[in-house]
């Protein structure tokens, strides 16, 4: 059984320590389903990623990022290893947007949709980001943002943006009331909208 409830994780957890990489590997397999969605879920709100990359590279890619991390660390609980999970799914996608998105990147020099007959990879001049209020630039920028708030805010865009989970079962996990969730989300994305925009759509 490669999907994961909290319940069939448990377990495997217990059995992770430094050095057991039997158990790693138990657990990562395991859990390979759930991981699975959760990096299409959170690669979809990286559309300068999304178009070069492809989605078993990135999945690869998380699961050395976790296997390294369980190396040093153990979660004690389900809630725990998702939550390191979805940071280092977040942190590759954030890797891979730098690449993509740096001067020399090619985000820079094809901007257009990946729908495009010739695949999206027809070298345009990119926009002036007055013109292009949504481009791949502001993207990557958003990101960061993101990335650099405090952990608490963090977690919520976490939980809400990349992961995608109801809110009920977001302030279930992060400990708090729905009401105090909503207030706070509500909160933190005025916080980006007047930085980024109304078009700016977070959800």
């Amino acid at each position: 059984m490669s999907d994961s409830s909290a319940d069939s994780i448990q377990p495997l957890l217990e059995g992770i320590a430094p050095g057991n990489a039997a158990a790693r590997e138990a657990l990562l397999k395991h859990s390979q389903d759930r991981l699975r969605r959760m990096v299409k879920q959170s690669l979809r709100k990286f559309p300068g990623v999304i178009r070069w990359e492809d989605f078993d590279d990135v999945l690869q890619n998380v699961l050395v990022r976790l296997d390294k991390a369980l190396q040093e660390l153990a979660p004690p609980t389900p809630a725990d290893f998702l939550a390191l999970a979805s940071a280092h799914i977040r942190w590759e996608l954030i890797d891979l947007s730098r690449r993509h998105s740096g001067p020399e990147g090619v985000n820079s020099h094809y901007l257009t949709p990946a729908t495009d007959e010739d695949g999206g990879r027809r070298s345009v001049e990119p926009p002036a980001p007055a013109e292009d209020p949504l481009g791949l630039a502001v993207w990557h920028e958003f990101h960061e943002r993101i990335q650099a708030m405090p952990d608490g805010v963090r977690r919520l865009f976490d939980a809400l943006f990349y992961r995608g989970l109801p809110q009920a079962q977001a302030a279930e996990l992060l400990g708090m009331r729905v009401r105090t969730l909503r207030r706070r989300w509500h909160e933190a994305r005025q916080t980006l909208m007047k930085e980024f925009g109304d078009g700016l759509d977070i959800r």
